[in-house]
C-alpha cells in the first residue's frame, strides 16, 4: 500500500508520517479502530493546544494502555515522529531540523471516551 502511494521507506515530514501510519493501521493494526481512535484524541489534543508545531509525551498513554504498536500508529497518524531528549522518547510534527515545539504531556484523561 505504501508502494502504491509512492511512499519513502523511511518517511519524515508530517504528512507523509501519518500517511505510512494510516497504511500500517489498516493493514498490519490488529486493532485498527482503536488505532484511529487514539490518534483522534491525540489530534485533539494538539488543537487544543492552539499551537501549530507542538512535541508530546506520550509516556502516560503507554503506562495506560501498555500497547506500544498502538500508541506509537495513532502519534504517527497526527504526523508526529520520534526524537530523543536524553533518556526520554518525545514526539512532534516539527520538520527534521526545525525547533521542537511547545511540549504537552497526555494524561489519562485526555483520553475520556476511549
Amino acid at each position: 500500500m505504501r508502494e502504491a502511494l509512492g511512499l519513502p521507506d523511511d518517511p519524515t515530514g508530517p504528512e507523509e508520517i501519518g500517511l505510512a501510519a494510516f497504511c500500517d493501521t489498516v493493514c498490519h493494526a490488529e486493532y485498527p479502530h482503536d488505532v484511529l481512535a487514539l490518534g483522534g484524541k491525540i489530534e485533539t489534543a494538539i488543537i487544543a493546544s492552539g499551537e501549530r508545531v507542538v512535541t508530546l509525551n506520550l509516556s502516560p498513554l503507554l503506562d495506560l494502555l501498555y500497547d506500544r504498536q498502538m500508541v506509537e500508529l495513532a502519534a504517527q497518524l497526527c504526523g508526529l515522529r520520534k526524537v530523543k531528549r536524553g533518556a526520554l522518547t518525545l514526539w512532534t510534527n516539527a520538520e527534521p531540523g526545525d525547533p521542537l515545539g511547545r511540549e504537552i504531556t497526555l494524561t489519562a484523561s485526555d483520553l475520556e471516551g476511549f
